[in-house]
């Protein structure tokens, strides 16, 4: 089963004009971490939630939106 918690919200403004609220979760899977924000899911990165949250606190600082995930995450990783 899948738990989620809640670490942050963010809102932006989007190209069109609209404001999005943009919420990031740990996710919990039995022993595995990850995290999630709306459309973007990264399950299992981590055997433990602290690299995990740290990550996502990273992502909800930056206000990283679904579309930017991707590269933030290879940008990141690659240090």
């Amino acid at each position: 089963m899948k738990h989620r918690t809640l670490i942050g919200r963010a809102g932006v403004r989007c190209a069109d004009g609209r404001r999005a609220r943009l919420d990031y979760y740990l996710l919990r899977s039995g022993g595995r971490f990850g995290l999630e924000r709306c459309r973007a899911c990264l399950p299992e990165l981590s055997p433990t939630p602290r690299e995990a949250l740290r990550l996502g606190r990273t992502l909800h600082r930056w206000t990283v939106t679904p579309c930017a995930v991707r590269d933030v995450l290879e940008e990141l990783l690659s240090h």
